[in-house]
């Protein structure tokens, strides 16, 4: 906290020192030739350190010293550049300035030919395959770089993905740090696949995307793509309702020193400091960043503390791009995934559950511990004007546990003996008197895995036609195993026992081709095919002493097709249909009852949709269907041992409207709005509830079966809303009134009005300062308030149900995940 006081302290200073008389300048680079859009170029007032860098839209943004009548502006971008600088009459143009980059870069054979420039950047490298662009057509919105940065003081990039249409977040420490997860359309995070430059992020057995595993991953974001419905991701998890596509920072022409610190409610602090050498020579540029996050939680003892390093290397000759990336995270947080129960929701809303197994309580060290590494390399080469060839390696490895105290376990679940108790009644003698079967324990559940992986990719572009072949191959090695590291009662029991060694090999190939065709650059077409296999090979024992022999292959084909037609420059439609198919998690495998088999889920996405765009609107409008098949969901089925397991349902859908729409009807004024309208349902849904006998085990002859013609899927709102109001008073000010509304969603799939979300309406408030001085690039001041009206909601549960032999009654059981009430970040960052 010192630290960080000071460093607002140096800031004030800088800020009082500051230019105030400014004026800003917008404008976007284009090539001379074919006015076609550059991304990644530098805008440099000349003679200072004032610069921006364009967006993916060839647009940028600079702030400048209103005092002058001219100035001079030179653009940077590897081998392109302006033969000279570009004057500026600060009094007549202020806005809408086209720069134009004529081509000097010697490695192209005849700059002066009709062959069409190209303009090479890193996504092509790296994410070209999995990525929806003009030709591609998804239905997906983009967050750029600069919208993460005036709201990144921490918090899980989840929560950074609120406000996109049809997402649902939640923190299970209620303020945004540590475990989070996202919703897309209600679809949850083992059905969204997740990718970091292409490279797929899920966990390769659960499916799920743990983003704590990667704290402060938002400071190296370069920018986010959302896909809904089925993505164009080649690789990894299955897209069974959506993609999060993420880029990370590539490279910057010019050196830069970053430093940013904030703070604010629940002791909730992040430090980061990264630095770039700019190009060095005409090859070569690094960058690097080093992070910490700390926050006590709003839930009790939910504590995280979070590290993170990353580490990024370029080389450019003209012809060949190549990018080493290095990232890493270590997340220590205790435990807060129990929930708390529906009863003490009015008394004490920030109960923890973990850990209070301990008499008197509760157990200091009840956390998740885990480490994740991430190496990517990246290799690509312009054979042609015409064609790239790019590759990608990736190694991934996760180490760690989560620690639980245990009281009164029984010695035979974990496969130990019990112990005799030894009375000596006389010196030579002993007598066995008693036996102790139970027994406090403290345990480790540990995961080690390795992922491997190579991606290939040649795309050929010429005209009006996009050709992209390619394919992947992973193999992922994870060992499960749990351990004993104390025991109440020991006897010979030895520290460190294995009670459990399970083994995971999963491997996966995939190939795939895409084409696009412009015709008459007014209707697009596009197909995609996709050939995925699948083998998952698991061996050893579970944490409940099952002998464990799964080995399973699928084969997959997932065809897409779509075209969008430009009614007019401000016009334009789109159609899409894909088809994905999705292989069962290890849970789904591992916990399926006797003689049964979890079956592959099928799904059938239809889009339609429409956006229309001018200098003051922009608006789209789209319909989605997602039929199911074989969808995997929560029944209240039990397994032999009594683990909850997922049941296919035959059929299920999902169908809804998307609306956005951004208005600015002044300069100093923005509006940005989306509200998402669905069904989802599942039909001829069978409810499971086990009746218990007085020694709590289930009896089957009062199995209670209540069956559905027709009901809703969990955690699926019918409405979510989200809308932004930015108003700009002065130049560089910015302030920021966001709301969010998501309408009710039941725990279970039954309907039920006693195991619900209650809807929720939140309001949050940001302020955003920035300015420039002759000595500094940019210093960014943030202050965001959280839950402005205080609103008690809870963003996340779940819900299970009992009967009990002798009593006609059915008990419900509904847990909940409070989120915080109203709070607070304070957050500035600086550059050199």
């Amino acid at each position: 906290m010192r630290i960080t006081i000071i460093f607002f302290l140096l800031l004030l200073g800088e800020f009082l020192h500051a230019q105030t008389n400014t004026i800003s300048i917008s404008g976007k680079v284009v090539t001379a030739k074919y006015g076609e859009q550059v991304e990644l170029a530098n805008v440099l007032e000349e003679g200072t350190t004032n610069y921006t860098t364009t967006d993916e839209d060839g647009n940028f943004k600079l702030v400048v010293d209103a005092s002058k009548e001219k100035l001079s502006l030179t653009v940077n971008y590897f081998c392109l550049g302006l033969e000279k600088p570009f004057i500026v009459n600060l009094k007549k143009q202020t806005i809408g300035l086209i720069i134009e980059l004529v081509d000097i870069c010697p490695v192209i054979p005849d700059p002066d030919s009709a062959i069409k420039l190209k303009i090479y950047t890193l996504d092509k490298v790296t994410v070209s395959s999995s990525r929806s662009n003009e030709k591609m057509i998804t239905t997906q919105t983009m967050i750029s770089e600069e919208e993460i940065k005036t709201q990144n003081l921490g918090q899980d990039i989840p929560v950074l993905l609120d406000q996109q249409p049809s997402v649902v977040t939640t923190s299970d420490a209620g303020a945004g740090v540590g475990y989070t997860s996202i919703r897309i359309r209600g679809v949850d995070a083992t059905r969204i696949n997740v990718t970091v430059n292409g490279i797929p992020i899920n966990d390769a057995e659960s499916q799920g995307m743990y983003w704590v595993d990667l704290p402060d991953l938002a400071s190296s974001v370069r920018d986010i793509q959302i896909q809904r419905g089925v993505g164009t991701s080649v690789s990894g998890a299955g897209s069974f309702g959506g993609a999060v596509n993420i880029r990370t920072n590539s490279f910057s022409n010019s050196p830069f020193v970053k430093i940013s610190s904030s703070f604010g409610s629940f002791n909730t602090n992040k430090n980061s400091i990264g630095l770039g050498t700019g190009l060095i020579g005409t090859n070569f540029c690094f960058d690097a960043r080093l992070s910490n996050i700390h926050s006590d939680g709003y839930v009790d003892r939910a504590t995280s503390d979070l590290r993170s390093a990353y580490l990024s290397s370029v080389y450019y000759d003209g012809k060949n791009l190549g990018q080493l990336v290095f990232m890493s995270g270590k997340e220590k947080t205790y435990q807060a995934w129990y929930g708390i129960p529906q009863e003490a929701l009015d008394t004490n809303r920030t109960m923890n559950l973990a850990g209070t197994e301990k008499f008197p309580g509760p157990y200091d060290n009840e956390i998740d511990n885990y480490n994740q590494d991430h190496l990517q390399f990246f290799f690509s080469r312009q054979q042609n004007q015409n064609l790239l060839l790019s590759s990608a390696f990736y190694f991934t490895h996760g180490f760690g546990y989560y620690e639980q105290y245990k009281a009164d376990e029984l010695f035979s679940s974990y496969g130990l003996n019990d112990l005799p108790v030894i009375e000596m009644i006389d010196d030579t003698t002993a007598d066995t008197v008693s036996i102790i079967s139970e027994t406090d324990l403290i345990r480790r559940r540990w995961l080690d895995n390795h992922l491997y992986g190579l991606n290939l990719n040649a795309q050929y572009e010429m005209d009006k036609f996009l050709l992209n072949i390619g394919g992947s191959f992973s193999f992922y090695d994870g060992n499960h195993f749990g351990e004993i590291i104390w025991m109440q009662y020991a006897g010979e029991n030895e520290k460190g026992i294995h009670y459990y060694d399970g083994t995971g090999e999963k491997t996966e190939a995939t190939a795939f081709v895409k084409s696009a065709y412009s015709f008459l650059n007014r209707l697009n077409v596009f197909i995609d095919l996709q050939l995925r296999n699948v083998s998952h090979l698991i061996g050893g024992t579970d944490n409940a002493m099952r002998i464990l022999n799964t080995d399973q292959i699928w084969s997959f084909f997932n065809p897409k097709a779509g075209l969008s037609f430009l009614i007019s420059e401000s016009q334009s439609v789109y159609s899409t249909f894909g088809m994905a198919n999705k292989e069962p998690s290890r849970d789904d495998l591992v916990d399926a009852p006797q003689n049964s088999e979890p079956k592959p889920e099928t799904l059938r996405n239809l889009e339609l949709g429409y956006k229309f765009s001018s200098p003051k609107l922009i608006a789209s409008v789209n319909l989605y269907l997602m039929n199911y098949k074989n969808q995997l969901v929560l029944t209240g089925a039990l397994n032999d041992v009594g683990n909850i397991v997922r049941t296919n349902v035959p059929e299920s859908y999902r169908a809804g409207i998307e609306l956005s729409a951004v208005i600015k009807p002044a300069d100093w004024l923005r509006v940005e709005a989306n509200t998402a309208f669905s069904q989802n349902k599942i039909k001829n849904f069978t409810e499971i509830i086990y009746t218990y006998d007085e020694n709590y085990y289930p009896v089957d002859s009062l199995l209670i079966q209540n069956n559905y013609a027709e009901t809703d899927i969990s955690f699926s709102p019918s409405v979510i809303a989200g809308g932004t109001v930015s108003i700009e008073p002065l130049i560089n000010l910015n302030i920021h009134f966001i709301s969010k509304y998501v309408g009710k969603q039941f725990l279970t799939n039954t309907s039920d009005e006693n195991r619900k979300l209650n809807a929720y309406f939140i309001e949050n408030a940001r302020i955003n300062y920035s300015l420039k001085t002759k000595s500094l690039k940019e210093i960014l001041f943030t202050l965001m308030v959280n839950n402005l009206f205080n609103s008690f909601y809870e963003s996340n549960g779940y819900s299970f149900s009992e009967s009990y032999a002798g009593d006609e009654t059915v008990y419900h059981y509904n847990y909940y995940y409070p989120q915080a009430g109203i709070n607070w970040m304070i957050g500035a960052s600086i550059e050199f």
